[in-house]
């Protein structure tokens, strides 16, 4: 399905991961995993535990099932864990710093919790994160057609701008994302979403083009990403954001062949006044009684999406106004 070879993972830099993950000092919540640990809990990575690729285009991610801790207050956890398939060990010192802050983002409830990481005889690295069982936004929105309401729509998007928002306002060091998507929101078991994967800052640091971030955030990345001199920060997740949400509102893929990106005909089309016509049908349905609502939520979008960082709103004002709308 998806083919490994290790003797290319070893010359992608997977013996300097371990080398160095092993050196740094690591935060108390941080745990390293054997490989033998990690070969136990995803079957020797049997494709039978596979839950689908990962975020970005090189790792796939596993369900693993954890032994019990000595104190036996964990029986069996499950986790995911995210393998990379091809990895490059320039910059990897950047990397495992990068992930290591990850592991330290504010303690939010709506924030995927990064476990560990394998070190110990692992080809290449491989990071653990707590299990989200009832998958992607984007799979909800774009495989499962029609069944978020639109109140779950608006929670989703609420908590997910809280979410970044607590990062972005994290003390003494703020966090971004850098590329946000549909398919970075994981849902728990009682379909509360969390944010997850930081792809694009790991991948940011592996040595990787600025076209392969590119086409793996397609459609989400901020206009004014057009080199690596110009990276992301903050601004860029809230035009990131503003695609999840366009997305939420129509149903529709962040770019296609035929429409091309969904953020700018959004923004031109709500600018326009071809709001009800671009809803996704249930939207559309049960916004009857609640236009003023939808219309209000789609202009925070808009603003989201504007093509100057320095028009964008904040993500905590946009969290602000999201929850105003909510109650």
């Amino acid at each position: 399905m998806w083919p490994i070879d290790d003797n290319s993972c070893e010359q992608n830099g997977g013996e300097i991961f371990r080398r160095r993950l092993a050196e740094l000092k690591i935060s108390p919540t941080f745990r390293i995993f054997t490989a033998e640990e990690l070969d136990r809990a995803t079957d020797s990575y049997s494709e039978s535990r596979i839950i689908g690729p990962g975020s970005n285009t090189d790792s796939i991610v596993y369900k693993g099932l954890l032994p019990a801790t000595a104190d036996n207050t964990h029986h069996h956890p499950i986790v995911a864990i995210k393998k990379w398939v091809s990895f490059s060990g320039h910059n990897i010192d950047q990397f495992i710093s990068e992930l290591i802050s990850l592991s330290k983002h504010p303690a939010d409830k709506h924030i995927v919790r990064i476990v560990g990481a394998g070190c110990d005889e692992t080809p290449l690295p491989v990071v653990v994160y707590e299990y989200m069982p009832n998958g992607t936004l984007h799979h909800h929105i774009h495989e499962l057609y029609g069944s978020l309401s639109w109140e779950d729509r608006l929670r989703i998007a609420t908590m997910t701008a809280e979410a970044l928002a607590c990062l972005h306002s994290a003390i003494p060091n703020p966090q971004f994302h850098r590329g946000v998507k549909a398919k970075d929101i994981l849902f728990d078991e009682g379909m509360v979403p969390k944010l997850s994967d930081f792809g694009a800052r790991l991948m940011m640091v592996g040595c990787f083009t600025f076209l392969r971030i590119k086409k793996d955030r397609d459609g989400y990345l901020d206009p004014e990403f057009s080199n690596f001199s110009g990276r992301t920060v903050e601004k860029g997740d809230v035009y990131s954001f503003g695609v999840v949400m366009a997305e939420l509102l129509t149903g529709e893929f962040p770019v296609s062949v035929e429409k091309g990106e969904l953020g700018k005909r959004f923004r031109e089309g709500v600018a326009a006044g071809r709001l009800l016509e671009m809803l996704e049908g249930r939207v559309r349905e049960e916004a009857a009684g609640k236009e003023k609502v939808v219309e209000a939520v789609a202009e925070v979008a808009r603003r989201c999406l504007m093509v100057s960082g320095e028009e964008r709103p904040t993500l905590r004002e946009v969290a602000e106004e999201l929850r105003s709308f909510a109650t």
